[in-house]
């Protein structure tokens, strides 16, 4: 009966210290601005604030960027390393199908290129074809001349024939006593002979008018057929699907190497060759030579702040105070991501994101997402003191004690 009486007393001892340690703690913790704004409230009078506190995290301008490849991908080769600065679009991994990608470029660059020699190697021959036929009509015209010395010869021909038959006649008509039989002879075989004469030159002229005309026609058609076999040679060679070809291998290439989007540093390097790419990034990037906080104001508190209004952040892991500007104003209260390292603050409070554009950011570029103390300059606006929950009264200040910035 003693053994469980001891006990009892000793946990009761340890609860009443445990709840004096909490309360001596919540009093500590107040700062005296935020008593006097309690005690102000408690008596119904508006208090001045010229400070809102919070917590925020040092970021590069437009956040940490996360670079990565498809999903499924390995890592071939990882070009650059942390701390290093790139510009918009450097190369900076290597997927592992890399190698694979080139060698079906420098193929389909090879095949595009003999397809190209091929069709001016085709291309020529049929433009010397087209040339030659172009020589064989012209020939084939020249012949025209020939036929007009044939008409001639039988024009002299036809004019010998006459004469020999006006001979023959005339030696017809005159007495035997006149014209030997021997005469007579001659001048019929002489009229004879003109008139086969003339018959053959009459054939030879009908031939060669013919063979002019065949040739004319033969060496159109030739021409012709050259000119339409040039004419489609470019046609007939897939240039074009070549090409395509070519861009297809460049894009797959492209998909095989991870370029920097913006200008700025490597921060971290997730993963290395031979890994494949899950849902986490290859690497992390940020635009360090602008950095900001981003600081988490109670959404109670947001309503004095304004564009323009001085900051300060400091934290133990920086060597000097950083000045800063209030730039740009969240639209929308969300759970606070920044916690508190005091065991007594609120882990679940509502705030608003508050960026402020930092006049030093070589201090700061050293230490990304560093959570840092923000306490912003405003001006003296009184406070409402009309929050209350429950029984307890509650200002602005008091009730964002996770964003608390001590500053000397």
């Amino acid at each position: 009966m003693s053994r469980w009486l001891t006990l009892v007393i000793m946990l009761l001892v340890v609860g009443a210290i445990g709840v004096a340690a909490w309360r001596y703690r919540a009093g500590r913790d107040i700062s005296p601005e935020n008593q006097a704004a309690r005690e102000a409230a408690v008596q119904g009078m508006p208090t001045k604030r010229d400070s809102i506190a919070a917590l925020g995290r040092l970021l590069p301008k437009g956040g940490v960027i996360d670079v990565g490849a498809l999903a499924g991908s390995r890592v071939g080769q990882i070009l650059v390393a942390e701390g290093q600065t790139v510009a918009s679009g450097d190369p900076l991994a290597h997927m592992q199908e890399h190698a694979l990608r080139e060698t079906e470029l420098a193929f389909a660059r090879t095949q595009l290129a003999e397809a190209e020699e091929k069709l001016k190697a085709e291309l020529a021959y049929a433009e010397s074809v087209v040339r030659e036929s172009q020589i064989g009509l012209e020939q084939s015209k020249l012949q025209v001349n020939q036929v007009a010395m044939q008409q001639k010869k039988v024009e002299q021909l036809a004019a010998s024939a006459e004469l020999a038959n006006k001979n023959l006649e005339r030696l017809t008509g005159l007495s035997e006593r006149v014209v030997s039989a021997q005469q007579h002879e001659e001048a019929e075989l002489r009229a004879q002979q003109a008139r086969m004469e003339l018959a053959a030159a009459k054939e030879q002229l009908e031939q060669s008018h013919t063979s002019q005309q065949l040739a004319v026609v033969g060496a159109k058609a030739r021409l012709a057929a050259a000119q339409v076999k040039l004419d489609r040679t470019p046609a007939a060679a897939p240039l074009e699907s070549l090409r395509q070809g070519v861009k297809l291998a460049e894009l797959k290439l492209e998909q095989s190497i991870v370029r920097a989007p913006i200008d700025g540093r490597v921060l971290r390097i997730l993963l290395q060759p031979g890994e494949v790419v899950g849902q986490q990034p290859i690497m992390q990037l940020g635009a360090v030579q602008q950095m900001e906080v981003v600081a988490e104001v109670y959404e109670t508190d947001i309503g004095l702040i304004r564009s323009g209004q001085r900051a300060l952040i400091t934290s133990p892991a920086l060597p000097e105070k950083l000045d800063g500007t209030v730039e740009q104003i969240g639209t929308m209260v969300a759970q606070n991501e920044v916690m508190s390292l005091d065991p007594a603050s609120r882990a679940d409070v509502r705030v608003v994101p508050v960026h402020i554009r930092l006049e030093n950011s070589e201090a700061a570029a050293r230490l990304v997402n560093l959570q840092v103390d923000v306490l912003i300059q405003v001006e003296a606006t009184p406070a409402s003191g009309n929050e209350r929950v429950g029984s307890a009264l509650h200002t602005p200040s008091s009730e964002s004690q996770y964003a608390r910035a001590p500053v000397e």
